[in-house]
Order: C-alpha cells, then structure tokens, then sequence
C-alpha cells in the first residue's frame, strides 16, 4: 500500500542518514544495499526478527512487513522487493542448494545477490552483508567460479558450525526478474503444503 511504502523510505532515509550520513539518494548501489540489511534487524528502525524454518505456509512480503518477522527464505523476499524501490534495477538473487549428506535431503539458500558488478552476500538472520572483492562483468559469470563456491560453502559450514561439513553443494542458480522471485515463493508454499499433506491449500 502507499501508506507501507511511504513509511518504508522514512525509515531508509532516517537509516541512511545514520550509517552513512547522507541522503540516500546520494548513496550507491551497494552502500543502498547494505544500508536496506542493517536497517532491517535494527531495534530503532524495522526491527525484524529472525525465525527458523516452521510448518505452515511462507507469509507474503506484506505479512512478512506487518509481522516483523520470517524466516531466511521471508526476510531475503522483503528484502529484495525494496532493494528494487531502492532503484537497483540490477539486482539477480541467487540460489543454492546443499544437500545433507545424512539424510540426502536438499537444502536450500536464497541470501546471495548480485548488483552493478558485485556479487554480495546477505544473511537477514545473522544482519551479515559481505561483498566479494572480485568484480563480475555478469551474474551468470558468478555460477561457474571456483572462489565463490568455495566461500559459499565455507559460510554454510561457519553458520552451521556444529554440523561442520555435513553439507554438499549441489546446485547453484539464478532468479533475475520480479515474477520469478513471486514464482519462488509460490512453488515454496506449494512444496509446504505437499509435505504437510496439507491439500487444501496447495497453492
């Protein structure tokens, strides 16, 4: 709604003014991106809580912004439709998929942007922004370098410490446009519903 969007960049430009000191329309790219995470977890700004993975459907952006809360999957959602308001136009999310050498199940992580040639890496759990230092002419340049495997990995096993190495990477993707951040979110809720047996409500 308009009311939610005009308060959402109050509190960008009060943050901007904070971390950065200055308007955030003066600020790039990636100060935007990292200025929009900070702000997320900030008890004085959004003050959104982390919540682990439940069983029930995942919330939209809006039941995400109304409740202050969600998990990876929810918070990296919000946080990709308002780096968009932000005006960075070019922002690709990537995806992940580890595999759980225990059970062969298949996890997945959706914290992994790219924007004006620089791969980042966000954690809304964890208010972590890390860019990479190397430099990408495209997102799809990022899939195929052996670097950012290896540091994807590493951060999986760093947030999953007391499970060091129980994970593989299996797959790594791309999620370039808006429709096809919402038709993640939809075979998401579908998936939970499946595994739910939850019929009614398979979306």
């Amino acid at each position: 709604s308009s009311r939610i969007n005009t308060e959402v960049m109050v509190i960008l430009e009060k943050a901007a003014k904070n971390y950065e000191n200055k308007e955030l329309g003066k600020c790039t790219s990636i100060e935007k991106a990292e200025i929009l995470l900070r702000a997320m977890r900030d008890p004085e700004l959004f003050n959104f809580r982390y919540e682990r993975q439940t069983n029930r459907n995942p919330k939209t952006v809006e039941e995400t912004y109304q409740s202050r809360s969600g998990n990876c999957d929810e918070l990296s959602r919000f946080y990709v439709v308002i780096a968009d308001k932000l005006g960075i136009r070019d922002i690709t999310q990537f995806y992940v998929m580890f595999e759980d050498k225990a059970n062969k199940k298949t996890a997945g992580h959706g914290a992994i942007f790219y924007a004006s040639g620089t791969l980042f890496y966000v954690d809304p759990a964890l208010t972590r922004f890390e860019p990479l230092p190397k430099k990408f002419r495209k997102p799809e340049e990022v899939i195929a370098d052996p670097q950012f495997k290896k540091q994807i990995y590493d951060i999986r096993n760093e947030v999953l410490d007391e499970r060091h190495g129980a994970f593989e990477l299996e797959e790594i993707g791309l999620i370039k446009e808006r429709q096809n951040f919402d038709a993640f979110y939809y075979f998401n809720a579908g998936l939970q519903s499946v595994e739910t047996n939850d019929w009614e409500n398979v979306r």
